[in-house]
C-alpha cells in the first residue's frame, strides 16, 4: 500500500495529509499493472455478457485461493475462445484480488500523478503548450476550448495556460470528481450535437496504448473527429516502443493513417520514452478505408519487438 496512516505518533489526527512520494520505476509499474489487469476484466466481462463497470457483486469475488503463476496464464489466454465460462469467472476473482491487494484505484491514481509531476518533467502538456505558443494561436470568437481524455491533474499545463477558456477533463478511472476530473469512458461519451459542445483542441496523451485491441484503437481516433470542431487540433502522446519497436506500426505508417482521418502534422517529438505529435484536423475521413490501415501488415521483425497495431 502507498498511502500513510492519518495520525501522528501520538496517535493524534493530521489534519492534513501529504501523499508519498514514490519512485518513477514503481509508478510505471503500478500503472502497467493496474491497466493490463482492467483491461483483462474488460475483455473476460464482454465475453460472459456482463458490465464491467460496475463488475456484478456475484462476479467480483473476494478470490479463492488460487495459483498466482497458474492465474498469470490465464489471463494471457483469455481472449481464447476455448476458455470455459468457469475459468473466466476464476480469472475475474483473480484480478478483483490483484486489484485490491496493489491498492486499488487510489494508488493507480498516486502512481500516474507521479508520473506527471512537473518536478520530474512528467506533465506531457507543457511540451502541447510550448507548440500552441509557436503557432500563435489567433483570438477566437467564442474563445478556445478543450478536451483532456485521461485527466489526472487539474494544475497541469494545458489547464493554467490560459490559451483555453475551459477545459473539459475526463478519465476512465477516476474517483473524484470534485477535483474537476469527470469520471467518464470517452466511447460512452454522448456524441456533440453542434459546434457549441465540440472542442478546439483534444488532448490524448498515454490513452490510446492502454484501449485494449488494435480495433477499438482505430475505433477511438475516429470517434475523435466527431468531438472537434473544424480546423482544430490533436495532441497525441504514445510510449515511444508503440512507434519504434512495433511490429506493425511506426511513424510513417501512423502518420499516413491519421493523413487518411483528415488530419495534418504540425509538431511532432521523441523523447528516451515518449512520442509526441500535434495534428490538425482539415477534412473528415474518406469511407474507402485502404486495406493497409484494416488489417495487420509487418513492417519490420525482429526479436524483443512488441505487436502495438491501429486498424482503423
Amino acid at each position: 500500500m502507498l498511502s500513510r496512516r492519518k495520525r501522528s505518533i501520538t496517535g493524534k489526527k493530521v489534519a492534513s495529509f501529504t501523499e508519498v512520494n514514490i519512485k518513477p520505476d514503481k509508478a510505471r509499474k503500478i500503472i502497467r499493472r493496474y491497466h493490463f489487469l482492467i483491461n483483462k476484466q474488460k475483455i473476460i466481462c464482454n465475453k460472459l455478457g456482463i458490465t464491467a463497470d460496475p463488475v456484478p457483486p456475484h462476479l467480483e469475488g473476494p478470490a479463492d485461493v488460487e495459483d498466482p503463476q497458474e492465474m498469470e496464464k490465464m489471463l494471457l489466454r483469455v481472449q481464447d475462445k476455448g476458455m470455459s465460462r468457469d475459468s473466466l469467472v476464476r480469472c475475474l476473482h483473480y484480478i478483483a484480488n490483484e486489484v485490491s491487494k496493489k491498492g486499488g484505484l487510489k494508488d493507480y491514481q498516486l502512481a500516474s500523478r507521479v508520473g506527471q509531476s512537473q518536478s520530474r518533467g512528467g506533465d506531457s502538456s507543457k511540451l502541447l503548450v510550448k507548440w500552441l505558443r509557436e503557432l500563435q494561436l489567433p483570438q477566437h470568437d467564442p474563445p478556445l476550448t478543450a478536451l483532456e481524455i485521461g485527466s489526472l491533474n487539474c494544475h497541469n499545463c494545458i489547464s493554467t495556460c490560459k490559451i483555453f477558456k475551459s477545459v473539459t477533463r475526463i478519465d476512465l478511472n477516476n474517483s473524484n470528481d470534485s477535483r474537476g476530473i469527470i469520471r467518464q469512458d470517452f466511447m460512452k461519451r454522448p456524441l456533440p450535437s453542434s459546434d457549441t459542445d465540440r472542442f478546439d483542441l483534444i488532448s490524448c496523451s498515454l490513452v490510446l496504448n492502454f484501449v485494449p485491441t488494435p480495433i477499438e484503437r482505430g475505433q477511438m481516433l475516429r470517434r475523435l473527429q466527431q468531438f472537434l470542431k473544424r480546423r482544430s487540433l490533436f495532441f497525441l502522446v504514445l510510449p515511444l516502443p508503440c512507434i519504434t519497436n512495433s511490429r506493425y506500426i511506426d511513424h510513417l505508417h501512423l502518420a499516413r493513417m491519421l493523413e487518411h482521418l483528415g488530419y495534418v502534422q504540425l509538431r511532432r517529438h521523441e523523447s528516451s520514452k515518449l512520442y509526441y505529435a500535434l495534428y490538425a484536423l482539415q477534412n473528415q475521413s474518406v469511407n474507402n478505408t485502404p486495406t493497409s490501415f484494416r488489417h495487420k501488415k509487418v513492417l519490420r521483425d525482429g526479436p524483443g519487438m512488441n505487436n502495438f497495431c491501429i486498424l482503423l
